[in-house]
């Protein structure tokens, strides 16, 4: 009965709900106070707690208004929001527990967390490469032939590039049956010998004395002329060049014609060389190439008299790589082996060169 009578006995707030929740003052009107009839809201009273015993009543809400050194206990620099695992097994992604200045845990933890494969598990069975040829087919054996291995067969070079670097190219023929100064290690033609195995599969031989062609008449159009060392270098390197092609020609008949036409070229212009820078030295000519000893300057006397017996020596090589074509076309016209008319003219040049040597070598003996 006492609690019936106690229940009977509660009232009505004195301000609405609306109201009391806002903390604002009503005007108490049971039938909607003013501002709930201005505002369109609805203006209902609940009981009030005046009068409630204690176990009836609801536990009180905490604090609003915490301390300011509660509040700094509790900031975010120090606190760390406990997070749910982040792979599940039902394969939906839970964001990662935000890093924090402060967190006890460290980096690389944190980053062992958010992996790709912990938050992507079906990227955990690929393997993703960044390589370009990932996307061609793996059980390809072609093979990859790279750029500083590739032979540069441009034949417009230049005036800088040596027309005979090109003896790299050569085959790696054996020349230890005649073994000669010139062709060691040191000397220009030396890397004859040093070439890689199997370098002639990817060069074409007359595009390569092509290549010598065209080095050589650039030499010609030098200006000033054209040094009496580097002329002597160039002829003894072309010279070991001929004499390792002659014994290893190109099987194809068109190809071996060809590059036996293009070797009394290359002997024509090394002859135009020769000739330029062979002549007297003048002092009026400030083109007029110089030997020196060193540093040492030589002069015109000396000079006439050292370069006459080194020139006339590597005329004389010049003279039996030529005979050795001459006689290599002789043979093949007279076995009547096609074409013809390459052949005769083949002959022809070397016929001119072995003339011009002559000359040049009678010239140096009288000086």
């Amino acid at each position: 009965m006492t609690t019936q009578d106690n229940s009977s006995v509660r009232k009505l707030r004195s301000a609405c709900d609306p109201c009391h929740s806002a903390k604002v003052r009503c005007s108490g009107e049971r039938t909607g106070c003013n501002r709930c009839s201005h505002g369109g809201r609805i203006c209902r009273y609940s009981i009030s707690n005046m009068g409630r015993t204690l176990g009836e009543r609801k536990p009180r809400r905490k604090q609003l208004h915490r301390p300011l050194q509660s509040q700094q206990q509790n900031s975010w620099h120090t606190v760390v929001p406990i997070a749910p695992q982040l792979p599940t097994n039902s394969g939906h992604w839970t964001p990662p527990p935000p890093f924090t200045p402060n967190s006890d845990k460290n980096w690389s933890q944190f980053s062992e967390e958010c992996n790709l494969n912990a938050i992507f598990p079906d990227f955990s069975s690929e393997t993703i490469s960044l390589s370009p040829l990932s996307a061609t087919d793996e059980t390809s054996t072609q093979p990859i032939l790279h750029v500083d291995t590739a032979p540069d067969l441009n034949l417009l070079t230049p005036e800088t590039s040596s027309p005979l670097d090109l003896d790299l190219y050569i085959p790696n023929h054996d020349l230890s049956e005649t073994p000669s100064p010139s062709t060691s290690t040191n000397s220009p033609g030396g890397h004859l010998n040093s070439c890689p195995t199997g370098t002639a599969e990817f060069h074409d031989t007359t595009a390569i004395w092509t290549y010598q062609i065209s080095g050589l008449s650039q030499k010609l159009s030098r200006s000033p002329l054209l040094p009496i060392d580097e002329v002597l270098t160039t002829n003894s390197t072309l010279v070991n060049v001929i004499s390792s092609t002659l014994h290893h020609l190109p099987p194809d008949l068109s190809s071996q014609t060809s590059v036996l036409l293009f070797m009394p070229i290359c002997m024509t212009q090394i002859l135009g060389l020769f000739e330029q820078s062979v002549v007297c030295p003048n002092e009026d000519n400030p083109d007029t190439p110089r030997l020196q000893l060193g540093s040492y300057q030589i002069d015109i006397e000396s000079q006439r008299r050292l370069q006459g017996p080194i020139v006339r020596r590597e005329l004389m090589n010049l003279f039996d790589a030529a005979n050795r074509v001459k006689c290599l076309v002789s043979q093949q016209i007279k076995e009547g082996q096609k074409p013809y008319g390459q052949l005769s003219a083949c002959e022809i040049l070397v016929d001119d060169v072995l003339c011009r040597i002559r000359a040049l070598g009678d010239k140096l003996k009288g000086n």
